[in-house]
């Protein structure tokens, strides 16, 4: 649609102008917590321009928001400002945003008007809105290392609590009822060299986008409470109204919560506030829940690194979406302590490093359950790995490796299959967490860890995809494709059996130990033996170039195996009390489909 634009007036607008235009002259000092924008400053510590040997560029963005609660129609009325940096080689000829899904018998979202702001006025463009895609056809090109300003308008119905998984809704309850505002503005999506544009939907549980500053500006009832994922700089008041004005740097989402009767626990992490907020009737149900916070930001600190924000926001919302600096939880500790771990968890990973793609998913989710297993057995004495035995139990029901990741992952583009409850949702998450302990078992603990916190650490504050773990694990560890490959494209079967167990040449504590492939994929495999006296004996078979680094490994000759070809194994090893026992799955990580496999092996037998 076409339509005739008029000249800029506003002082706000000119100000964004001003120091957009700046921006690329001054650099200011940096503080992420205060306007004005220092997110593209050279003090930035997370800026991914800042930081040798980077392998990818990124593109920046600043969002500058001005929205009004309607709570007669329970409407977002905005209106935003984007600038937006072309750090890529290409010209752009249109840019693409996601906008919030339309919902189900009610007002859809609208955009009332897009325009591309110049110094010299404003320009004529097109844009076409499809679905929950919005495509704007500039009048002239963003050539490469230049930026464009676009002004948009828009309004967002909010919809009457439904379902759990949406975060843009009113939450109702007996006292009173209160606003969860996730996924709710037109965001740019992420253009980067392999795809061009991911333009993929809001799913409605994630911060696909990216990183950059927020300036946003909220106006509600004065009556309301007003906490958003970010700092508040100041507070005014217009008539019955509040306008709560907050600033954002390093981050790829903003999302808020607001009502009349919303109360708060206040705590600290480290140089962190931690804010627990709910309705009036149900905070007292959250006070234990301040410890679990901080057990869970500390275990992810040890796994991956530093939590780079100075707070964070989780709310009771009867929810399970995370955002910067905000998680909207429906767990807490006293009534399911591991819903709250795992929206910890994926609070950290989607605020520090976002998913450029729907297929991220085996990566993040199958981390954030991971970790979510590994704490709660830590923090909980009564901890009976429930996750760990569910999930285990759904990939095996449902075929294990019958089906790559490559085989769903069309299905991750459409909105109706996608998220808990929805189709084939348990699969995604079995299979993502079998993913990570199988890995585990092919690298060693030890070196899993060593792999992820590196990771993170050259990779946080950027978007990531799931080949870009798998290449750096294989540039850092050795090539693994052959362990990928099983995963994203196997529909073959995983089994190993202890062949045979025999005295080595008339030796009494030498033996000979035969294992066998009877499966068609080949992994690494971790033998653990028990000696007579429960001496503990670990050893690693690696096949393609892996090797262990766990200091308690011994490492054997690699087992180069394919197809038909040598489908059997011997090694020889010295136990002095004598064999007991020989196991090739403990703690079930090989995740043997045929549970008949003989990958035990007992002194009985």
């Amino acid at each position: 649609m076409r339509f005739t634009i008029y000249m800029l007036k506003s002082i706000f607008c000119l100000f964004v102008l001003f120091s957009v235009g700046l921006q690329a002259q001054i650099d200011f000092i940096y503080n992420p917590k205060r306007v004005p924008n220092t997110y593209r400053s050279e003090q930035n510590p997370y800026y991914w321009g800042n930081r040798e040997g980077v392998r990818d560029w990124q593109q920046d963005v600043h969002y500058s928001i001005e929205v009004e609660l309607d709570t007669t129609r329970n409407v977002l009325v905005g209106k935003q400002q984007v600038a937006y940096w072309n750090n890529s080689p290409d010209s752009l000829q249109q840019l693409y945003f996601n906008v919030p899904p339309s919902l189900p018998n009610s007002q859809s979202f609208v955009v009332k008007d897009v325009k591309m702001v110049k110094a010299n006025g404003l320009l004529q463009v097109d844009y076409q809105l499809e679905q929950s895609s919005l495509r704007v056809d500039l009048s002239s090109e963003v050539v490469a290392k230049s930026f464009v300003v676009l002004e948009l308008k828009f309004e967002t119905p909010i919809e009457t609590f439904s379902y759990q998984t949406s975060a843009l809704q009113v939450v109702e309850d007996p006292i009173g009822s209160f606003y969860k505002i996730g996924n709710w503005y037109p965001k740019l999506a992420v253009y980067d060299a392999k795809n061009a544009w991911n333009s993929y939907p809001y799913l409605n549980l994630k911060s696909e986008g990216n990183f950059g500053t927020y300036d946003v500006q909220i106006k509600t009832p004065k009556s309301h409470t007003v906490i958003a994922g970010a700092h508040l700089q100041n507070k005014t008041y217009e008539n019955n109204h509040a306008i709560h004005s907050f600033h954002s740097e390093n981050v790829n989402d903003f999302a808020f919560v607001c009502g009349p009767n919303l109360s708060m626990i206040k705590g600290n992490y480290q140089k962190s506030k931690l804010l627990i907020v709910a309705l009036d009737n149900r905070l007292e149900h959250w006070e234990a829940s301040l410890e679990t916070i901080k057990q869970s930001l500390n275990l992810m600190e040890d796994v991956f690194g530093r939590y780079a924000f100075e707070k964070l926001v989780v709310v009771d919302a009867y929810d399970s979406s995370t955002f910067p600096m905000m998680c909207m939880a429906s767990g807490h500790s006293g009534s399911n302590q591991a819903l709250l771990v795992y929206q910890v968890c994926r609070q950290w990973f989607f605020s520090m490093m976002s998913p450029k793609d729907p297929s991220s998913t085996y990566l993040y989710e199958g981390l954030c359950l991971y970790l979510t297993d590994k704490l709660l057995a830590q923090i909980d004495p009564n901890y009976n790995e429930f996750i760990k035995e569910e999930l285990f139990r759904q990939f095996r029901s449902q075929g294990g490796l019958s089906n790559g990741f490559n085989y769903h992952y069309p299905e991750f583009k459409n909105l109706d299959n996608y998220g808990i409850g929805q189709k084939n949702s348990w699969k995604y998450f079995a299979d993502s967490f079998v993913l990570m302990y199988q890995l585990e078992y092919v690298l060693g603990k030890k070196a899993f860890r060593s792999i992820l916190k590196k990771y993170f650490l050259e990779r946080n504050f950027q978007v990531n995809s799931w080949e870009d773990f798998v290449e750096y694990v294989n540039r850092k560890h050795g090539d693994l494709d052959c362990f990928f490959d099983l995963w994203m494209n196997g529909r073959k079967s995983l089994n190993y059996t202890v062949e045979s167990v025999n005295l080595y040449q008339n030796s009494s504590d030498t033996y000979k130990i035969t294992l066998k492939r009877k499966g068609e994929v080949h992994l690494p495999i971790n033998v653990h033996i028990k000696s007579s006296s429960n001496e503990r004996f670990n050893f690693y078979i690696p096949s393609c170039q892996e090797s262990k680094v766990d200091s308690d490994v011994t490492v054997l000759n690699r087992w180069e195996s394919y197809g038909n070809h040598h489908k059997d194994y011997v090694f020889v090893v010295r136990i002095p009390d004598g064999i007991k026992s020989i196991d090739l799955n403990v703690g079930g990580q090989l995740f043997v489909v045929d549970e008949a496999a003989d990958v035990e092996w007992r002194i009985e037998n």
